[in-house]
């Protein structure tokens, strides 16, 4: 079993015959009259034979163990998924990276991967399961690593896409991989800190044609096509499996065939008469690298005095055509874990080409398909137009924005435009905005709030009328401050109207459905307890937290003259005059700090923990005493305030005894809560616990994670978290 399928095996087929005990009681019977007068001579070399079973034996358990003791570090799954794995040199395939939490709540995931130089990987970006970025993905030539992670209040449980990217074909190859590198890929949860939570990993076999001959000792298989040149729904068909030995004496193969559950029904699998026998039941497992695919697996085994060479079938599988299958085609190809053995070679996989199959079918006209219904649009009348509300949130909290999907169904209508007028509580909600959707995309007249709602008309020009089902609009709403847990409808007024090409005068709506909202209400104050329960997240801003004894402030020291002196001022994003959003009043004026001094060699000749105060400029400033032992010469100077990374002023420093040198204002990159240099998983996810006022939230964490330093951290209040996303496009300091 490979660590790219799942480590399980099915019952078998309903459509697999079981064998009755008469049927064993003459097989073996048989075994033993054909082979009774060559015992003597066969029995080195079944040693020989079981001993290499025994070898692949092994060589399987190692695997199998492998993806368990992968398990057992964590039970968040990642695997590759591809919409094709065999391909031409110079041929692309999408790959996306599929998660499944199971009964984790993921907030954060660094991914990285690692693939040959016969492989090139291009075109990484985020997918909507994780859809925050944290900075730039990175490509080399044989690895690649993207970060993302949950929204703040948004953490992640079940299962989707994180990442999409693309693969091609650089050089012909049997068998390469796309893996993940499970010391470097981390996933986080809630609560968990900074515990790596990811366990299994599903790597993506990749195989590249190749049309030159097959390396000496090597064999290659083969699927061949029946007869005829197209298949035809609801017909049943073999696909031979062809051996080629090209000189190495074959004493078993391990048959694995990958075809579309969507296109084939699975009805047999039996050796074939370049074969003696099969050595186990057959095993179907669903693979997890294509979509909709799954693998049957055939071991076969010969007569160990009897090892083939030359071109023969060794199997065939039955599969029957779906009736549902379109006009198109697909690929049956063997799986990473066919292989063959050989007279000589004890646990050596000598199979080197796996040629797959292309199977086109017999053109028809497209079956039609029900447009499914997308809830809550209600069942659109005849001759009419449906609308319907959908948000992107099932509840919130006071002050939190919520945006309405206003949906259309047209069906074949040609919608030109619609004047919508929707209602909702002035009281709970304040309206923010109104857009356009793709639909529609036309303002035909600014929005106008009403006292029980908002009007809006929306458009699309004659010539280019819409049709089908679709968003004409997205109302974006505030749920209003102080509110208590309440439930509260959206939906429309009786006077919205819907106009179409060839029907003018006529108002085209039919149908309308509302949706019912839920408002989670403030939270009360939490009041200590000794259990361990969670407070609920409130919107009320925190008072400024207690500070540990370690950050107690340092007492600024008395300078002499004498010795040398450094002036410094750093800039904190998000604190001080540069910004409208920014914080002029910070909670800490003072903030614990190290300098380092390095002369031109790359020595740290001096290391000074100091304060830097607020000033009226909105820098942090220090005058810093260096003390007598530092020579005359240039220097340079790095920084790191308790939550940033280290920061290099790239500007040579003149120093000497007796002087004080003052070099200009630089900025620092904040973000750094658990202080070790560097923007990753663990910082996103300190932050999102702080968010959450969880217990690993420490008062010297939530001090650190409130970058913009005025004492709350909340979803109403967004500018931590804007911050931080900003400063991951720098990963590790100076």
């Amino acid at each position: 079993m490979s660590d790219d399928q799942p480590n399980t095996n099915p019952p078998l087929s309903s459509h697999e015959p079981e064998k009755t005990q008469d049927d064993k009681n003459v097989y073996i019977e048989f075994v033993k009259t054909k082979y009774a007068t060559i015992k003597v001579a066969v029995a080195p070399l079944m040693i020989l034979f079981l001993l290499g079973g025994i070898g692949v034996s092994l060589y399987q358990l190692q695997r199998q163990q492998d993806v368990r003791q992968r398990a057992a570090a964590g039970d968040v799954e990642l695997r590759l998924e591809a919409n094709k794995t065999y391909l031409q040199v110079g041929e692309e395939a999408t790959v996306t990276v599929q998660m499944n939490t199971f009964a984790y709540e993921v907030t954060v995931a660094d991914i990285n991967l690692s693939f040959p130089p016969s492989l090139q990987v291009g075109s990484l970006t985020r997918s909507t399961f994780l859809s925050v970025p944290l900075g730039d993905p990175i490509i080399t030539a044989t690895t690649a690593r993207i970060e993302v992670g949950a929204t703040p209040r948004n953490p992640k449980k079940g299962q989707g896409p994180v990442a999409v990217f693309k693969v091609k074909a650089l050089a012909p190859t049997d068998l390469a991989k796309v893996s993940f590198d499970t010391t470097l890929t981390g996933v986080r949860s809630v609560g968990l800190g900074t515990r790596n939570v990811g366990g299994t990993y599903y790597n993506l076999p990749i195989q590249v044609a190749d049309s030159t001959a097959p390396p000496t000792g090597t064999a290659s298989l083969k699927i061949i096509s029946p007869s005829g040149s197209a298949l035809v729904r609801g017909q049943t068909y073999d696909f031979p499996i062809q051996l080629t030995t090209n000189n190495v004496q074959s004493t078993g193969a391990e048959a694995a065939v990958v075809y579309s559950t969507e296109y084939f029904e699975y009805v047999s699998f039996t050796s074939g008469p370049f074969s003696d026998f099969p050595i186990r039941e057959v095993r179907r497992n669903p693979i997890t690298y294509i979509p909709n695919h799954e693998v049957a697996i055939l071991e076969l085994g010969n007569n160990p005095t009897e090892p083939r060479t030359g071109t023969g079938v060794i199997a065939n599988l039955r599969l029957r055509v779906k009736s549902t299958v379109p006009s198109s085609t697909t690929l049956i190809q063997f799986d990473q874990t066919a292989k063959i053995s050989a007279l000589g070679q004890v646990a050596t996989n000598v199979l080197s080409r796996r040629e797959p199959l292309l199977v086109t079918f017999e053109s028809v006209a497209p079956i039609p398909t029900a447009t499914p219904t997308l809830y809550p649009s209600p069942t659109r009348l005849p001759n009419s137009v449906s609308l319907g509300i959908l948000s992107n949130k099932t509840s919130a909290l006071p002050g939190e924005d919520v945006q309405f999907s206003i949906e259309a169904d047209a069906g074949t209508i040609q919608m030109t435009g619609a004047e919508l007028h929707i209602t909702y509580s002035s009281t709970l909600f304040s309206y923010v905005s109104f857009a356009p959707g793709p639909l529609l995309p036309s303002l035909v007249r600014a929005p106008s709030t009403e006292s029980t709602g908002a009007q809006i008309s929306v458009g699309s020009s004659p010539a280019v009328p819409a049709t089908g089902r679709g968003i004409i609009g997205i109302l974006t709403l505030r749920v209003r401050s102080g509110i208590a847990a309440t439930t509260t409808p959206i939906g429309f007024t009786t006077n919205n109207l819907v106009s179409a090409l060839g029907q003018l005068g006529n108002n085209v709506l039919g149908n309308v459905t509302p949706i019912t909202f839920s408002i989670a209400g403030t939270a009360p104050t939490a009041t200590p307890s000794p259990t361990s329960a969670v407070p609920t997240p409130t919107n009320t801003p925190i008072p400024t937290p207690t500070r540990a004894p370690t950050n107690t402030p340092i007492p600024t020291p008395t300078i002499n003259p004498s010795n040398t002196r450094l002036g410094i001022s750093v800039k904190l994003e998000g604190i001080g005059a540069e910004e409208q959003t920014s914080n002029k009043v910070p909670q800490n004026p003072s903030r614990s700090s190290v300098v380092e001094v390095i002369n031109t060699v790359n020595v740290v000749v001096r290391s000074v923990t100091t304060l830097l105060t607020y000033d009226l400029a909105g820098y942090f400033s220090a005058d810093v005493d260096l003390g007598t032992s530092i020579p005359s010469g240039q220097y340079l100077v790095k920084v790191k305030m308790d939550n940033s990374l280290r920061k290099l002023n790239k500007d040579l420093v003149t120093l000497a005894p007796s002087t004080k040198t003052t070099i200009l204002p630089f900025w620092v990159v904040t973000g750094d809560i658990d202080q070790n240099n560097k923007l990753e998983l663990d910082d996103y996810n300190l932050f999102r616990s702080c968010l959450d006022r969880l217990p690993i939230c420490t008062s010297i964490i939530f001090k650190r994670t409130d970058l913009n330093d005025n004492g709350i951290i909340a979803a109403s209040d967004p500018i931590d978290y804007n911050l931080l996303l900003r400063s991951f496009d720098y990963r590790e300091g100076d």
